[in-house]
């Protein structure tokens, strides 16, 4: 069996590329905050999600159709909650991107495809950093592009970072967050901005009296499913930095203890990103003259939705109007201003609360919704404070 957490003789190391001297430029859908790219697989087009923190993965559905051949050996993953999981290896023989074509890499098995929510977002595997390792990969958030090449472009404006391999062979940067190094995944495969697991790093926050948030209830997810009701803490982060060389105004960064600490699309669209996988270097340019992001100004509740219950309040967030309302946690939605949500289907939540960009009822000041809460209907207005 290979383990990722294993340093020599893994499927990290398998694999070739070619030309041996490439420069491709392609764009990518930015969809529900990840980045989709088209891939070409046995003269047939393919979506993936482009992933720098995960190794590269197939639906079980697409290895069947490929009839890859499967390996002997299964490898050990760490999923987003931080629990291991096995993995079948297949070996796939091409796999082409424009003239840049990758020969006989492997990739892992994985049902995601019939994981709701992941399924709403309809994509055919997961390009992972197995496939980087020679790569040099600049994110342009701004004009939804990608570029792969052997030679680094210009980086006079930007600056340099070292980044460090963790035991899942992801590449990490650090935060200096009150004097402390806290290390963070660079993950393009959350759709998030900052997030940590470290305890004692929350409480000294919430002893410093940083300005916080907290979250009641069913918020993420991952390949495997979605979370167990939990809870959330998203502090209000002022004047940290990037590996002592670039300034953050101020960011939120949330506290679960069950999610790894990783950096994912949120915040990383607030810079061009140029990632050196071989060299294992991150370069960064500020796309404004500050990173500054506050804490939401939102009514304060989630939704989600399940073929028994429907839609329904699915977590609450602290100190919001929802939270200072008749609201509870499992309320059904009969309506959210002038939409109708009883019969929300499936396919009906995609759209409304995972593909859409913005939320339209996000931005109004005050909200009317009808909840059905047994065989009751409450009418329930909301308010955001000025």
């Amino acid at each position: 069996m290979f383990s990722l957490f294993q340093k020599k003789n893994t499927p990290f190391t398998i694999g070739n590329l070619s030309p041996k001297n490439f420069s491709v430029i392609l764009p990518f859908e930015y969809k529900a905050g990840l980045i989709f790219i088209d891939i070409q697989i046995k003269d047939k087009r393919y979506s993936f999600l482009f992933d720098t923190g995960a190794f590269s993965i197939l639906s079980s559905e697409l290895i069947a159709k490929l009839a890859l051949e499967k390996m002997q050996e299964n490898l050990n993953t760490l999923d987003a909650f931080s629990k291991v999981k096995e993995l079948s290896l297949y070996k796939l023989p091409e796999l082409k991107i424009k003239e840049l074509v990758f020969y006989d890499f492997q990739v892992a098995s994985e049902d995601f495809t019939q994981n709701f929510p992941l399924s709403c977002l309809a994509f055919d595997g997961i390009l992972g950093y197995n496939f980087f390792r020679e790569l040099i990969i600049s994110i342009d958030y701004e004009n939804k592009t990608l570029k792969l090449s052997k030679k680094l472009p210009n980086t006079q404006a930007f600056t340099k970072i070292k980044l460090r391999q963790n035991s899942t062979q992801a590449l990490e940067f650090f935060l200096s967050i009150e004097k402390q190094k806290v290390w963070m995944g660079l993950d393009t495969g959350s759709n998030g901005g900052l997030q940590f697991k470290d305890e004692v790093l929350a409480l000294r926050l919430h002893k410093k009296k940083y300005k916080s948030q907290r979250i009641i209830g069913l918020f993420s997810s991952s390949l495997s499913g979605v979370n167990q009701q939990s809870f959330q803490d998203i502090f209000l982060l002022k004047k940290f930095s990037i590996a002592h060389k670039i300034a953050v105004k101020s960011f939120p960064i949330s506290y679960e203890e069950n999610s790894p600490n990783l950096a994912g699309n949120s915040f990383l669209e607030h810079f061009q990103t140029i990632i050196d996988f071989k060299h294992k270097k991150l370069y960064l340019k500020k796309r404004e003259k500050n990173v500054e992001k506050t804490l939401e100004r939102s009514f304060g509740f989630f939704t989600f939705w399940t073929k028994t219950e429907g839609l329904y309040i699915s977590c609450i967030m602290q100190d919001t109007p929802a939270y200072n309302s008749k609201l509870k946690i499992g309320d059904r939605l009969f309506s959210i201003g002038e939409t109708e949500t009883l019969n929300f289907t499936k396919e009906d939540y995609c759209n409304f609360a995972l593909l859409a960009q913005k939320i339209a009822y996000e931005k109004e000041s005050s909200l009317k919704i009808i909840v059905k809460r047994g065989s009751k209907l409450l009418r329930i207005s909301l308010t955001k404070k000025n």
